[in-house]
């Protein structure tokens, strides 16, 4: 019912043509059958969410015989709500993502005390699973749409911090195919970025196909790299020098960390990723001393160390304070970013859709 809500809302359809947008909304992932459709219309019909109109004018003989439908002041009304509730289980997860670790029980009895803003779990794996199991939820219940693909974003990070290197793989390959991934360079991007880290997880578990993977990781981050999204060119070509270095190729690990190191220097607005020119900087001083001159303070957390992936736990696919999505992080999905924002906002006015590209922000 969901579906053909949101199919209505962009304007009067007809049965067949409720079924394709459907599927394109979904990317193929959700395919009515003629019965399930018609079946879901006509209960539709009886509860007051749309009504049958007739063609419009000038309509075809072919069209002529077909049966329009039009969503009822009720049926937006619900619709609306539906997307409502699609964002609170969204906001659900992404608290369980950001929730407290403590072994210290809870004194739910204390009425003195302000209530947290996020829930507390026994361990980190346990905060996890909740918020993957919210996410998943997701998914399941809104297939194909974009909130479901802002999911299986950020499950695809989560499950990087898990180490499910294939789990993640399949998830963000999931998210760059989706129409959304594909319509939405920021979406794109931080599903590439974690493609990219899954394939170094891969590299470190799978000696045997080292390279193979690696390779696949400095493809990723050059598709990264041409991305047109600000700041995704550096973040890309900063990525493309760790797997370079990793895989011995220390002259043009060198080229490109000095490339990006001027690029994040340069004097103006600063940097999207701004913690790119501490980690660019102190990765190159470890490869090349004489690049730079000596560091005179000290760093602030985060940093890249000359042999870890620190750097990267800031990365675009990651949340505020949490770590990013790389190999060994944090990830999840940022709610607080402005094109997440932007979505979501759009989710809700259009009754959740966000899978096909009219939806999404341009």
């Amino acid at each position: 019912m969901f579906h053909i809500l949101v199919a209505l809302a962009e304007g009067d359809l007809h049965g067949y043509a409720i079924m394709l947008d459907v599927a394109a909304r979904t990317n193929g992932k959700l395919k009515l059958s003629p019965g399930t459709l018609y079946g879901s219309i006509k209960k539709m019909l009886e509860d007051g969410l749309i009504q049958e109109i007739e063609p419009k004018f000038g309509a075809s003989n072919e069209d002529e015989r077909r049966r329009y439908y039009r969503l009822t002041r009720f049926g937006r009304q619900v619709a609306a709500a539906e997307a409502e509730r699609l964002t609170a289980l969204l906001a659900q997860a992404l608290a369980d993502e950001h929730g407290h670790v403590s072994d210290k029980d809870a004194d739910d009895d204390d009425d003195t005390k302000a209530k947290p803003l996020y829930p507390t779990f026994k361990s980190a794996g346990e905060r996890r699973d909740a918020a993957l199991a919210k996410y998943r939820s997701v998914e399941a219940k809104y297939a194909g749409t974009g909130a479901a693909m802002l999911a299986r974003l950020a499950e695809g990070s989560l499950l990087l911090d898990a180490t499910d290197a294939k789990g993640a793989e399949a998830a963000f390959d999931d998210v760059r195919s989706s129409a959304l991934g594909q319509a939405d360079g920021e979406v794109r991007g931080r599903a590439l970025e974690g493609s990219g880290f899954a394939a170094e997880l891969l590299a470190e578990s799978d000696a045997a196909n080292k390279d193979k993977h690696l390779d696949e990781a400095l493809d990723a981050f050059q598709k990264l790299e041409h991305v047109d999204i600000d700041g995704f060119k550096e973040l890309g070509m900063f990525h493309q020098a760790r797997v370079l270095q990793a895989k011995g190729d220390k002259a043009k690990a060198i080229e490109l960390l000095k490339d990006v190191q001027k690029r994040v220097s340069e004097p103006g607005d600063s940097h999207p990723f701004s913690y790119l020119q501490f980690v660019v900087e102190d990765r190159l001083r470890a490869l090349d001393p004489t690049a730079l001159p000596p560091k005179a303070a000290k760093m602030g957390p985060g940093a890249a160390g000359p042999s870890g992936r620190g750097g990267s736990r800031d990365s675009a696919i990651g949340s505020p304070g949490g770590g990013g999505g790389s190999p060994g992080g944090g990830g999840g999905l940022d709610m607080n970013d402005p094109q997440v924002q932007k979505i979501l906002e759009q989710l809700r006015r259009k009754g959740g859709t966000g899978g096909a590209p009219p939806v999404v922000p341009q």
